[in-house]
């Protein structure tokens, strides 16, 4: 099951204001009737009569005609196709044109697919019945990257600068779960959410009929109704077992409409064999199209060395050609001796490596925008600790030392293992270091996540002691009993969020793409410290996965990939794609990518 699919009911009640009374399933169905059986000679009037549009239907001219005789009795007089222009302008989703052409459908079209009989000419289920056009993030927000980015009311990361993801809700949660390094409150996402939209938006939310079915999916067996017990700003909810089915506030279970909607909306075609749609798939490791990497720049207490830095980025300050000139790294510790060089001195003596290495965050959620293949120039380490006579025996850990005394630390079997891929950074792209990237040097270990590549790197010291925490981190690790802030972060008996990571480039979610035609959708995968071995797609809502192998990656690089497949008809498909690791490790939640299939 996916993470961040269920809040518990006690948790998302506090933002219903009103009683809800939920009555799946029971809508009235045109075409049956229990006046009729009785008769045992059908009439024109007995037989017509219940599946007769009322005179104010926008409809009624365009009934099929009433039989004459009883001849036609019993059969349905819906069952012809039904051309009515007033019908399909209401039954049929929404395209929205994009400002660079692409074209937008975020609900599938399910015209002649009834939830509850299969009749030509029902309303659409979709629309209808689940409303989908007025539910989930991006009904509101076209990009939702964006609106969180933009947030006047608190300073968040931008989400727009790296990788050309599309943002998900699911992201949302990841990143908001559990993570006691990088964020301050633990699984909070729910109630600041729902304080964003009810509290500090409340006006605007409301304004839009925003209410719980925005963001919410119900199961059958949830709760049914909702009592107000305060007026006041935070106030809850009673949860009422109206329907005895004893699901109470504290087990019953909401879900994410926008991690449940492919299961759930209807004109979605399932295609377990890819042979059918023309599957195939190409990789590289190529450089990608962006050209600098993301940066935090974290604002908060315990993380100033980032602070300078950001503001001088942000208020567009000219590097200083002197600081580059004056700057100096260090090599010390447990060496043979100690040895300094200026930076000017090492691009005159060392041997300048130019290459592409990957970099993803430590806690890049699973499809996010947080990672890339980028061109350096870099003085490898290895050069500077020959210089230095290498480290000795008692050389326990590896201090990454920045300026400002700030460090990253190694295990010693992490430096001997991976001392010929530890770069000094002084290019990326063919240009300097930006202020933000940690000019004028940057310590690059492509070989595990970006959070052990320090910025502004200046002392590399062999240390004798090792720190009982020494992060060592190689994806984001899931909370357990296990993990302890004293012990080290390598263990993954608990399992990870994001490793191994993939997901898209460059697509949107209800992308309408031509039916008959070959589509490509492009992606990535990675996996920090460990090599992907296979990418796998399906297209069956995970029932069946099809593998596509990835034979000799260099996992200190990102895997591009590339999918292409042929839709065979006019219809809505679901794309999932997961990676796994040679190791065996399978990406924990697979990405999910609509696309709509038109013939014009």
């Amino acid at each position: 099951m996916q993470r961040g699919k269920t809040i518990a009911a006690a948790t998302i009640a506090v933002s219903c204001a009103f009683v809800v009374l939920l009555a799946v399933g029971c809508s009235p169905q045109r075409g049956s009737s229990t006046t009729s059986t009785s008769t045992s000679t059908a009439t024109a009037s007995t037989g017509t009569g219940l599946n007769t549009y009322a005179a104010s239907s926008p409809y009624a001219a365009d009934e099929p005609s009433a039989p004459t005789d009883a001849s036609g009795a019993g059969t349905d007089s819906q069952s012809t196709t039904y051309s009515s222009e007033k019908y399909i302008e209401d039954n049929t989703p929404k395209v929205t044109t994009l400002t660079d052409g692409t074209q937008i459908q975020l609900v599938p079209n399910d015209i002649g697919v009834s939830a509850y009989r299969g009749l030509d000419f029902m309303p659409s289920y979709n629309l209808h019945y689940l409303h989908a056009d007025k539910r989930g993030c991006n009904s509101c927000h076209a990009d939702l990257a964006q609106t969180v980015s933009n947030m006047t009311d608190y300073d968040h990361e931008d989400l727009t600068r790296c990788a050309p993801t599309q943002l998900t809700v699911q992201q949302c949660v990841d990143c908001h779960t559990w993570q006691l390094a990088y964020i301050s409150e633990q699984n909070a996402f729910g109630d600041m959410i729902h304080q964003i939209h009810y509290t500090n938006h409340g006006d605007a939310f409301t304004s839009e009929s925003g209410n719980c079915w925005s963001c919410h999916y119900v199961m059958s067996n949830g709760p049914t109704s909702f009592t107000q017990q305060s007026s006041a700003p935070g106030t809850t909810y009673a949860v009422e077992d109206s329907a005895n089915t004893g699901v109470t506030a504290s087990s019953s279970e909401w879900q994410l409409w926008d991690v449940v909607k492919h299961s759930v909306m209807r004109g979605i075609t399932d295609i377990p064999d890819q042979t059918a749609v023309n599957g195939s798939f190409t990789w590289n490791q190529d450089k990608s199209a962006w050209n600098q990497p993301w940066d935090y720049n974290w604002r908060g207490p315990g993380y100033y060395w980032d602070h300078d830095r950001y503001h001088y980025q942000e208020e567009g300050v000219p590097l200083d050609q002197k600081v580059f000139d004056n700057w100096t790294i260090t090599v010390s510790g447990c060496v043979g001796k100690e040895v300094t060089f200026t930076l000017p001195e090492l691009l005159a003596k060392a041997p300048s490596v130019d290459t592409t290495k990957g970099l993803m965050c430590t806690m890049n959620p699973t499809g996010g925008p947080f990672f890339g293949n980028f061109q350096i120039k870099a003085i490898p380490l290895s050069w500077l600790v020959e210089q230095a006579g290498g480290y000795t025996d008692q050389a326990a850990s590896l201090q990454v030392m920045a300026a400002d005394g700030s460090h990253e630390d190694l295990t010693r079997d992490v430096f001997t293992q991976n001392m010929n891929e530890i770069y000094i950074v002084y290019q990326i792209s063919g240009e300097p270091l930006r202020w933000e990237s940690g000019y004028p040097v940057w310590c690059w270990c492509p070989f595990m996540s970006a959070g052990n590549s320090w910025k502004s790197v200046s002392d590399f010291v062999f240390s004798d002691t090792a720190s009982a925490w020494l992060p060592n981190q190689n994806g984001w690790h899931k909370q357990g009993p296990e993990w302890t802030m004293d012990g080290n972060e390598r263990s993954n008996s608990d399992g990870f969020f994001n490793k191994p990571n993939v997901g898209y480039l460059n697509v949107k979610e209800g992308t309408v793409i031509k039916t008959g035609q070959p589509y490509t959708i492009n992606g990535f995968a990675h996996a920090f410290d460990l090599t992907v071995a296979a990418v796998e797609f399906s297209l069956d809502g995970g029932k069946t996965w099809t593998r596509y192998d990835t034979p000799g990656v260099d996992h200190t690089r990102i895997v591009n990939w590339s999918f292409t497949f042929t839709p065979p008809a006019d219809s809505s498909y679901v794309v999932r794609v997961r990676s796994v690791t040679t190791d065996g490790l399978v990406t924990e939640t697979p990405q999910e990518l609509m696309l709509v299939a038109h013939s014009s």
